[in-house]
């Protein structure tokens, strides 16, 4: 995600005005990036505690003989980076005729 923020601005393209931004992390950084970066989790540890308990069940003979499945809800945590900005729009004095 940094080194996209960095290529973005290295080619002129300002996030989110040109391109929007959504990182898979779970890093804490995306919170004081500039812009803040919008973060998809996974939470890892939930899944990786699912496993083991699934690997557990099996080994002691526990296992469903059908096929398990469990839902791990992730978090999306929206941030400025992939929030588009509505366009700007200025309103031009009239402009006068000449002579007229």
């Amino acid at each position: 995600g940094t080194d996209l923020l960095a290529a973005a601005r290295r080619y002129g393209l300002r996030v989110p005005d040109d391109l929007l931004l959504v990182c898979c992390s779970e890093s804490t950084v995306y919170r004081t990036t500039e812009p803040p970066v919008t973060t998809l989790s996974l939470k890892p540890r939930r899944i990786g505690t699912a496993v083991v308990q699934l690997l557990i069940d099996a080994i002691e003979g526990l296992a469903a003989d059908q096929p398990v499945e469990q839902v791990i809800p992730t978090e999306l945590k929206v941030r400025t980076s992939s929030q588009r900005r509505p366009p700007r729009t200025t309103v031009s004095a009239p402009r006068s005729r000449a002579g007229g």
